[in-house]
């Protein structure tokens, strides 16, 4: 159990007889000002948007004037349709949802982002909870989260507005895995929904609007035939190879349908294990029959048969079982009709396989994509790019802006020969290309950073400092071990990055933060807002706040109820201070109490239990 020092718990109020309707308007608290204090104390011109341009002279853009009355934000406009696709030399990064967002210093080396992952399971380390009507999650009506466990349309349409493809990926490992030891079977219970399934990606595509689907198909396909040796014990009585060869025929073909339906634009797209891709197989076989519906495939050249990086691209197949140039020129000239080596994208992973011997640094990755050029006389110079596993390793953009310079080398090679002299007057205008660089302006991501570390106490995960586990989750320690928060003796671990908030404008100057982070659950505002106060705060370094309980900053964070944490029950049963030290905790708990006399209606309370009750 991760134990913060002071967090929220937000608690919405049902009121009997009276149904709440979550309407799509927003509201936030954004005022103009020359310091926050002025701003919240004379609420004069709201800036809803998050942008100085909103405001008078020279006063600045403030957040969270919790003083002043609510502003509607104004909707944003409707999505705007998917730019034409871009037909080669791609630099596609995959963006796990549940990890931080991407900065700016990353962005500037992107042609794609690919949400990962929409799935129709919850996730339990012991074996994933599946839906078994193959139901998407979504965080909302038809959106899911796309970093940092949040949905954000302002990201989205920042990083469309740079070019950027931003692509929703469908599939993962967790719905189920073809290896060796793998216990996740959830794809089992999707086989004859393809239809249902198809018209749920859809709907999140246009609702959020992306460019297009992601099919990360990992799972079993051809048990009879033998093509998962040792792997797919886990199937349940719903599998067979038909049902699941079927279901990757039928929902490729329908959502090429139905993508077309939306508009042009759309991209749809499969990223199979490079095992996969061995012409022999049965996946193979789909997609070859299917190819004029894709619009590129990301091969995976780390999780299967090859061994790409100790091998190099067409050396001597000595770490893996095959070359990784059999199956790219295989995929190239005989999957795709005409041969179209520009739709095919050498998968790399930069830092989390490790047990296939396949991390890529990104000068490793840059020669192979420089011999994937020079092969058979330069017959792949021009080509698909390069996908990567994951942006959260990509820190400060390092492995993509070297892999960048190198794919951009080729850009729109397909397109054959381009004029090289400026268009006459009889010349039809050109389209403009599309930025691929990071805009000068704009919300920058703050990074985030927390002491948690593992261990079987504060004390001793205080003490070694071991392993860290910055997600709070006791799922990151070794077996035995619990996730402590607040390790002060122990260097700080980057947990990601925080994304502007709906109160920013995507393309203007960040909102200056207000003396705390703007709040994201404005909805809520004026019923419940619950507080813990950490009976052993003051043991914290000085840097931690508050580390006395009449420190509570009640305004800022908009208190109600605060309940000091924790008291213990005696050996007779009573309710009595943490280990009977009444010394100690009863000065502390008036010390909390004192908060009443500047906010006479705060309701402060005692927590019993806790972790080591």
């Amino acid at each position: 159990m991760n134990r913060f020092l002071l967090f929220t718990i937000l608690t919405i109020i049902i009121i009997q007889t009276t149904t709440i309707v979550v309407s799509a308007q927003s509201y936030n608290y954004n005022y103009c000002g020359s310091t926050w204090t002025t701003a919240n104390t004379n609420c004069g011109t709201s800036c809803p948007l998050g942008s100085d341009a909103e405001c008078p002279g020279s006063e600045t853009c403030y957040a969270d004037c919790t003083n002043c009355p609510a502003v509607p934000i104004p909707a944003p406009p409707p999505p705007s349709p998917p730019s034409p696709p871009q037909p080669d030399s791609r630099v596609v990064a995959y963006l796990g949802n549940w990890q931080s967002c991407p900065t700016p210093d990353q962005l500037d080396g992107y042609t794609h982002l690919i949400i990962s992952f929409a799935v129709s399971y919850v996730y339990n380390p012991n074996g994933n909870t599946c839906n078994t009507d193959c139901i998407i999650n979504t965080s909302g009506p038809n959106i899911i989260p796309i970093c940092n466990n949040q949905y954000s349309s302002t990201l989205i349409s920042q990083w469309k507005s740079m070019g950027i493809k931003v692509i929703l990926s469908y599939g993962g490992a967790g719905m189920g895995g073809s290896w060796s030891g793998d216990i996740n079977n959830c794809w089992d219970y999707c086989y004859g929904k393809e239809d249902t399934v198809t018209s749920q990606l859809v709907n999140i595509v246009s609702t959020m609007g992306l460019d297009g689907v992601d099919i990360d198909y990992e799972y079993c396909y051809d048990v009879n035939g033998g093509q998962h040796v040792g792997g797919c014990n886990q199937v349940t009585p719903a599998y067979s190879d038909v049902k699941a060869t079927t279901f990757l025929s039928d929902i490729t073909t329908m959502l090429r349908t139905k993508l077309d339906a939306l508009g042009s634009g759309y991209e749809l797209m499969h990223a199979p294990m490079d095992s996969d891709m061995v012409s022999t197989t049965e996946y193979y076989n789909i997609l070859k029959g299917l190819n004029s519906q894709l619009d590129m495939i990301l091969i995976q050249f780390y999780n299967g048969v090859s061994r790409p990086i100790s091998d190099t691209f067409d050396g001597p197949a000595s770490s893996g079982q095959v070359t990784a140039s059999s199956i790219y020129s295989t995929v190239a000239n005989d999957l795709f009709t005409p041969a179209s080596p520009e739709k095919v994208v050498f998968g790399f992973c930069i830092s989390d396989c490790a047990a296939t011997g396949s991390n890529a640094s990104g000068n490793q990755a840059v020669s192979v994509l420089q011999e994937i050029k020079t092969y058979n006389g330069g017959e792949f110079e021009c080509n698909g790019g390069a996908m990567f596993w994951v942006a959260e390793r990509d820190v400060g953009g390092a492995w993509s802006d070297l892999v960048y310079a190198e794919v951009s080398k080729t850009t729109d090679c397909s397109l054959g020969p381009q004029p090289t002299t400026s268009p006459t007057i009889s010349s039809q205008p050109s389209i403009s290309p599309v930025p691929t660089k990071v805009p000068t302006k704009g919300p920058k991501p703050t990074s985030i950073y927390n002491q948690n570390y593992c261990g079987t106490s504060w004390t001793a995960a205080n003490t070694n400092c071991g392993k860290s586990c910055p997600y709070g989750s006791d799922t990151e320690c070794d077996v035995g071990q619990i996730c402590y928060a607040d390790c002060t003796n122990c260097p700080a671990v980057l947990v990601g990055t925080l994304a502007p908030t709906e109160s920013l404008e995507p393309t203007g100057d960040p909102v200056t933060a207000a003396p705390y982070a703007a709040s994201s659950c404005e909805p809520y505002r004026g019923t419940v807002n619950f507080g813990y106060y950490e009976e052993w705060a003051t043991y914290r370094s000085g840097s931690c706040n508050p580390l006395q309980p009449n420190a509570i900053d009640v305004d800022g964070f908009g208190y109600t109820h605060l309940a000091f944490s924790f008291a213990g029950v005696s050996a007779s049963g009573l309710i009595e201070p943490y280990n009977g030290n009444s010394a100690e905790y009863v000065p502390k708990y008036a010390s909390l109490n004192s908060l009443k006399t500047n906010h006479p209606t705060l309701k402060t309370l005692i927590a019993v239990g806790g972790e080591f009750l």
